[in-house]
This record gives structure tokens, sequence and C-alpha cells, in this order.
């Protein structure tokens, strides 16, 4: 009786062995898919989530070795086109629509978890000493700790892999262990022949301004923040023209005293670009910019400006955040 006991506990045991080297080998692949890689280029769709609101889009992803990347960010529901450029220049917001393009100083994209750059979901995964492997029929799942530093309710991402334990979707949780950002690959090519030009401002402007036609010359509805801090209310409320549009500021008083501006934004025909000493961040729908006292955005054709003395960083991105302005999948 002893000796079977035994015979099973070291039957067990071997496939206890077993199973965790194939989740360690599962996971020290992914670790190193990019040894030797010198560019790649992928296709995804992305599910972002804010409260009971989902917007989707069409990704683009270019790498190529010595720091140049290239995102294009296509909103599936209105066909807003936005693009982030890294080259030898800079860091580049780009909205070829608008003619327009912000150069950041910027440490994009290693400043923070991306979950559609290969690079930086791996970074995760290498950085969380605790991150762990579950097996399911499909394939591998990867668990890790995220660092997204302008949104402290991201904490973690689960990494799906098929069975060659290629990535095929990344979804980022809160702190509630609800995705709020999800990405599922299509493709990715490594080692693709990528040309530098791909890399430049000026090549991934030359669009035609197809929001000429599309920008109100007027704001025909006033966005108002779902989101408010206690003890702070709308007190004033005014509209005023513009040489190319309308201009509405929004004047919110109490404890946490901040202003809104809504204004029609303009085309810029030179395709200017315009340095900035924030950061880049996601607000609902599109890139946005984040300054120490202030947020700005441009979505629909409206330009956005939140800004404010007392708001902390955390309750000025919700006010951002709490103001939908495009039509949503639900």
């Amino acid at each position: 009786m002893k000796n079977k006991i035994k015979l099973l506990i070291l039957i067990v045991s071997f496939f206890i062995v077993v199973g965790c080297n194939k989740a360690n080998d599962s996971k020290k692949q992914v670790l190193n898919m990019l040894k030797g890689v010198k560019t790649y280029h992928l296709n995804a769709n992305m599910t972002m989530y804010n409260n009971d609101d989902s917007y989707k889009y069409i990704l683009e992803v270019d790498y190529k070795d010595k720091d140049l990347f290239r995102v294009s960010m296509k909103n599936k529901a209105n066909n807003h086109e936005q693009i982030i450029l890294r080259n030898s220049d800079g860091v580049f917001v780009l909205t070829p629509n608008l003619g327009k393009s912000f150069k950041f100083e910027s440490d994009w994209p290693y400043n923070d978890s991306q979950s559609y750059l290969l690079q930086m979901i791996i970074k995760d995964i290498k950085n969380d000493k605790d991150s762990m492997v579950v097996e399911t029929d499909e394939g591998n799942i990867i668990k890790s700790k995220v660092n997204f530093s302008n949104n402290s309710k991201l904490v973690s991402q689960n990494v799906y892999l098929d069975k060659d334990n290629k990535i095929i979707k990344v979804e980022v949780l809160d702190d509630k262990d609800k995705p709020q950002i999800v990405v599922e690959f299509l493709s990715y090519e490594f080692n693709k022949d990528i040309d530098d030009n791909l890399f430049v401002v000026d090549n991934n402007m030359t669009v035609s301004k197809t929001y000429e036609k599309n920008t109100p010359a007027e704001i025909s509805s006033i966005v108002y923040p779902l989101y408010l801090p206690k003890n702070t209310y709308l007190t004033s409320q005014d509209k005023v023209k513009k040489s190319d549009g309308e201009r509405v500021i929004l004047n919110f008083s109490g404890d946490k005293s901040f202003t809104i501006i809504e204004e029609t934004a303009s085309i810029s025909e030179t395709n200017s670009i315009t340095p900035v000493s924030g950061s880049i961040y996601q607000i609902a729908d599109v890139f946005g910019i984040k300054e120490d006292k202030s947020v700005n955005w441009i979505s629909n054709g409206i330009e956005y400006y939140v800004v404010s003395e007392d708001l902390n960083n955390e309750e000025l991105l919700s006010v951002a955040n709490s103001m939908t302005v495009l039509p949503v999948s639900k």
C-alpha cells in the first residue's frame, strides 16, 4: 500500500514538473521573441472602455531598430486618424486631417506600459517577478503587472498566447479585474523591409484634409463633464465668436475650481509643428496632451481644454475622460 502511495506521489509530481516546465518554456519564448528582430509590422484592433462607453480602433504599428516607431490609430466610428511617431528628432503626435502635429520632449514609448507595442508588453512581463502563466485549452495566458503612470487604476495585464506562443491578445485590467483596454493582434511580420521615410513627419502629413468639410463652423452641442469633484459646480457659461468659428467657456467653482474651453478646431494649411512640454495621454477616443495644470485634445472637429490650479492629476484626467464627445459602441 505504501509503495502504491509513493508511486502515485511520484506520478503527480512528474506531471506538475512537466506542467511547470511547459509554462516556463512558454514564458521564456515570449520574453525572447524579439531577439534578433530588427523590424516588425503589426495590425490590430483595439477597444478602450470608459465607464459604460467603448471606443474601437484600427491599429497599424511599425518598428525599426534605432528607436523608430510609428503607431497609426484610426477610430472606427468616424475614421479620424492620429499617428504617434518617434524618430531621431523626437516624439510627435500627428493629426493629418487637420494638418497639425505636436512635438514632445518625451521618452515615449519607454516611460509607460503600451499594450500595442511588443517591446513594452514583454518589458512588463520581465519587470514583474511574480508574473505567472495560466494554461488553457486554447493556449497560455501570462499575467503580469503594468505601469500606467497617469492612470493608477490600470494595474495588470493578461497576455493571451496561441499554441505556438504567439501573442494574440492583450487585456489591461483595472483594480477590479475588469478589462479597460483590449488589443487583438490580427497579424505581425518580423524583419520586414521598412523604409526610414515612413518615420518622417512630413511624409505622414501628405493627406487631403478631409476634416475641412466636416469641421464645424459653430458648436452645436456643448459637452459637459459627467465627473465633478465634491462641492464644485458650474457657475458660468459663455459662447463667443472667433475668426474661424466659436468658443465656449465653462467655469466651475467651489472646492476644486476649473475651466473647460471648447472651440472649433482650425485647419493648418502649412502642416505646422507645435512644441509642447507635456506628455501623451489617451483621452477617451483620442491622444491628448497632459501638462502640469491642463489637458487638451481634439475630437470630432472640436478642440477641448481642461485647465485648473486646484485639481490634482487624477481629478484633472477624471474630468477630461468623463466628457464623451463621439458616438460610441456598446
